[in-house]
């Protein structure tokens, strides 16, 4: 058990009546069920038009990929060896 500094002995019932932090249950199976399909998507990003399949809402039939947004193409820069020695190395 646990004590204080006076020894007294914690008491059997509960104390506080007050409102509680317990969260409320899910309502679930208030609405309809939204229906699945296994679909068949091609990535943007890639060159070889793949197809995968994925588990996708029927309501989301003819959008696109979601991902595709992140399909970012970046210029990397090119140095001749000149450019490089001139600006880019350091000296020590």
């Amino acid at each position: 058990l646990l004590y204080n500094d006076k020894k007294d002995v914690p008491p059997v019932i509960e104390t506080e009546t007050g409102p509680t932090y317990k969260l409320q249950k899910a309502r679930l199976g208030m609405r309809r069920v939204r229906p699945w399909v296994w679909a068949p998507f091609t990535n943007p990003a890639r060159t070889d038009n793949v197809s995968f399949s994925h588990w996708r809402r029927v309501a989301d039939e003819g959008k696109e990929y979601p991902f595709a947004k992140f399909n970012k193409k970046i210029e990397i820069p090119k140095y001749t060896d000149i450019e490089y020695k001139e600006h880019l190395v350091s000296e020590t």
